[in-house]
């Protein structure tokens, strides 16, 4: 599974974006694609994994989940 960093999450909008470490390209996230476990919240730094899934021109992350070793 794709691994990356939260580069920027806006909460109160609902999106944000992670930096892919295997491409090193920008990712969009949406809130309704993230796998939280009750008290997680996503930051800005977090390592996160996740799927990806083309969107037409862009990729978007979904069922992303905050790595944990």
């Amino acid at each position: 599974m794709p691994r990356g960093k939260v580069q920027e999450y806006h909460t109160e909008r609902g999106h944000g974006t992670i930096l892919d470490f295997g491409s090193n390209q920008p990712i969009t996230v949406y809130a309704n694609y993230v796998q939280l476990k009750p008290g997680q919240n996503l930051k800005e730094g977090m390592e996160v994994e996740y799927e990806i899934l083309n969107n037409r021109s862009s990729y978007l992350a979904i069922n992303v989940t905050i790595f944990e070793e």
